[in-house]
């Protein structure tokens, strides 16, 4: 059997050719579910033929009406600028028609054969309300939270033909909601509040070998040592989100840690019969996200070195030089006659009453007097000969760790009152022999003092 059409039917927006090609419907102004005509078919077989008229329903060209719709939905825009408020259509504005000065009580100025509805990636910024009743084709009501920072969001657009079951469209937009004044004039005196308080219950800033607070005259701190200031859990901060920043005017004097959230500074003390210097000390808190920081100046007083100060510190490398293998010998009866591993310090001064004291653990350690240092070199002396004494032994520095002077001191011999200084930083190059058979974990020995976090 086949089947012909008898003749063409239809209209400009749906038609059967003659041939039976089909003009599926189309309505530029996007309306009605489709066409509907009488159409005649000739049935055919062996020479017979009968007709037939059928009443049919032609449906949208989708093609044609999802271009149309897409139209509409990238005539749509949202501002790239920060904004303080913001307007979501229900309806796309005709072609033509200024958005910004559409009447909204207008059927007129719309293609109400479309809907837009929106969603947001971040209600807590914006949040998109209802539409109100009146006037009938407002935007959607939305409620937009300004923090202290801008702030994107991604807002999605969903457009429907409101004729065309299943046609719908959506395209992302990122808006970005402006900072507020007023929430960054809190952000920062939150942050101020954060700082004042960190310095309150820390005491101020302190002398990071005594512990004790360092001493204010005429607006400025007198610093003699290494200076601690107080820690993130002090201020009660987090460092990744709000970092604690640590600058100084001179840097060859005190020396800011390089990182962030660090609580110590070295100090460099000038030569003995120079004068003190000033230099000023910055504390910042810095939110990372909105950039807004906080900070407080310290003018530091850095005292000049001693002669006196210079003196004990190598009469006590001389105390040590004399006594290092106690500080080393494990049981050991003497250097000729090792039995067993030896056990390297960490740290040796004089107490209070003037006996050397050897450090091994480090929450022993008094953050002053002479720390072990490895020599460069030591592990070549290792593959001499097996019949040496040195071959069981390697080479090492000590090194004045000076809680009045700040630093180490150079000499040239051991016998040698020469001093050579560079920013008050002093280092020992008396070559003291240590003993080789040391467990890994002893082998290499800090050459400063641990460094409050």
């Amino acid at each position: 059997m086949t089947v012909t059409v008898k003749a063409a039917a239809g209209d400009a927006k749906a038609s059967i050719d003659a041939d039976g090609t089909i003009h599926y419907y189309f309505d530029a102004g996007m309306s009605s579910r489709g066409s509907y005509f009488y159409a005649t078919f000739v049935l055919s077989l062996d020479g017979a033929s009968v007709e037939k008229e059928v009443y049919v329903h032609i449906t949208w060209d989708l093609a044609r009406a999802q271009a149309v719709l897409q139209a509409e939905l990238d005539r749509i825009t949202l501002p790239t600028e920060p904004v303080t408020s913001l307007t979501l259509p229900r309806y796309p504005v005709k072609e033509g028609i200024d958005p910004s000065q559409v009447d909204y009580s207008k059927y007129d100025n719309f293609n109400t054969w479309a809907t837009v509805t929106w969603t947001s990636a971040n209600d807590q910024i914006v949040k998109v309300g209802s539409a109100p009743y009146t006037p009938y084709y407002a935007p959607y009501a939305t409620t937009l939270t300004r923090t202290a920072a801008d702030q994107q969001v991604t807002l999605t657009a969903s457009i429907v033909c409101n004729s065309i079951e299943g046609l719908t469209l959506t395209k992302a937009f990122t808006v970005t909601v402006a900072a507020s004044q007023e929430s960054q004039a809190t952000l920062r005196e939150q942050l101020q509040a954060e700082l004042d308080a960190g310095f309150a219950a820390y005491g101020g800033l302190r002398d990071a070998v005594t512990g004790e607070p360092l001493e204010e005259r005429d607006g400025k701190y007198i610093a003699a040592n290494d200076i601690h200031f107080p820690t993130t859990g002090d201020f009660g901060v987090d460092g990744k989100y709000t970092p604690v920043i640590i600058t100084s005017s001179d840097a060859d004097t005190i020396v800011p840690p390089g990182v962030n959230n660090a609580a110590r500074v070295e100090v460099y003390r000038p030569l003995p019969g120079e004068d003190a210097k000033d230099v000023t000390v910055t504390v910042t808190i810095k939110d990372k996200e909105t950039g807004i920081a906080v900070s407080r100046n310290f003018v530091i007083a850095v005292q000049p070195l001693t002669q006196q100060e210079i003196d004990a510190e190598l009469a006590l490398m001389a105390e040590v030089k004399a006594h290092y293998f106690d500080g080393i010998r494990n049981g050991n009866p003497d250097p000729e006659h090792i039995t067993g591993n030896l056990h390297a310090f960490r740290e040796a001064y004089l107490d209070a009453d003037g006996q050397l004291v050897w450090v091994y653990d480090i929450d022993d350690q008094a953050n002053h007097g002479i720390v072990p240092s490895e020599l460069p070199g030591w592990q070549a002396s290792e593959r001499q000969s097996a019949s040496s004494v040195e071959k069981r032994t390697a080479l090492a520095l000590p090194v004045f760790r000076m809680d009045r002077l700040a630093g180490v001191m150079p000499t040239r011999f051991a016998s040698s009152r020469e001093v050579i200084f560079r920013f008050a930083s002093i280092i020992s190059r008396f070559t003291i022999i240590a003993i080789r058979r040391l467990t890994p974990s002893d082998r290499f020995l800090p050459g400063s003092p641990p460094r409050r976090p």
